[in-house]
């Protein structure tokens, strides 16, 4: 038989056709392993690009979280009761200058600065009030110490009578620790009245900051936010960015509502230290 009639015979052909389809059927599935580790590779890489992002971002809103509790914690007590862990987040902070793009750390950076600047300015004001208040508790332990010399000097003068000794140095020296106890309780209490409404007046002070700071880093916070959501493809809409404003405003307002009740408060015990004046 001519070699191209053994070629073409059915039972050659049958065979031919197998190998050619399963040559490509290995090919295919060669190609496709190819492909899917193409992808895989390349669904790794963006994980973990994206993972990099989310961390570093999740500090960054850690950051701004622990700036704004700061910033809180002067209105509380007028002292910084947040525990220190500048150096924890300031490194939180600065991850977000390696992975974040040029927008968010502009953002990040000026907002950062207005942190610093509030709370150089609550702290300047939590320092005098601080001292004014030290000054309150020196005169009211004069006033305790005064009242019980009053008291001391009462009973003594009591039990000489008592006595009915006839010791004139003795009664002398009991109604002079009486008369220096007066006079001292009648200083301390001056100075008392006067430093605790200085007092009152430096609370109002930083209060009155504390409401500002956080009331004027609300919105750039929430700005910042935002950046960060639109990095992360997690877009806003219009519509859902004017609900999360009126969350906003909604907390601003109440924050304001609440400053400016206990101040009325305080500004009416001042009025009352006056009118007893």
């Amino acid at each position: 038989m001519p070699l191209f009639e053994t070629l073409i015979a059915p039972q050659n052909v049958i065979g031919l056709w197998t190998v050619i389809s399963a040559t490509n059927a290995a090919l295919i599935t060669l190609l496709g392993i190819f492909l899917n580790n193409l992808y895989e590779n390349k669904r790794k890489r963006e994980d973990r690009k994206h993972k990099l992002i989310r961390d570093a971002y999740m500090g960054g809103i850690e950051y701004l979280s622990y700036s704004q509790n700061k910033i809180n914690s002067f209105s509380k007590n007028g002292t910084l009761e947040v525990e220190d862990h500048d150096r924890e987040y300031s490194e939180k902070f600065y991850k977000l200058f390696a992975i974040a793009s040029p927008e968010v750390i502009d953002i990040y950076s000026k907002l950062s600065a207005q942190y610093g600047d509030c709370l150089f300015t609550l702290g300047k004001d939590a320092l005098l009030l601080q001292e004014c208040s030290g000054k309150v508790a020196f005169h009211k332990q004069g006033i305790d110490i005064a009242l019980e010399g009053m008291k001391i000097a009462t009973e003594n003068m009591h039990e000489y009578n008592a006595k009915k000794e006839d010791i004139p140095d003795l009664w002398a020296l009991h109604t002079e620790q009486y008369n220096k106890s007066c006079l001292d309780f009648e200083a301390h209490s001056e100075q008392h009245d006067s430093a605790h409404k200085e007092e009152l007046i430096l609370r109002i002070k930083l209060l009155k900051n504390c409401m500002k700071a956080l009331l004027d880093t609300t919105k750039p916070t929430y700005a910042a936010l935002a950046s960060m959501r639109e990095e992360l493809d997690r877009n806003l809409s219009q519509k859902d960015f004017k609900k999360i404003q009126k969350s906003i405003d909604f907390m601003q307002e109440k924050i304001e509502r609440a400053s400016n009740a206990f101040i009325k408060e305080i500004e009416d015990k001042i009025a009352i230290m006056e009118q007893a004046v």
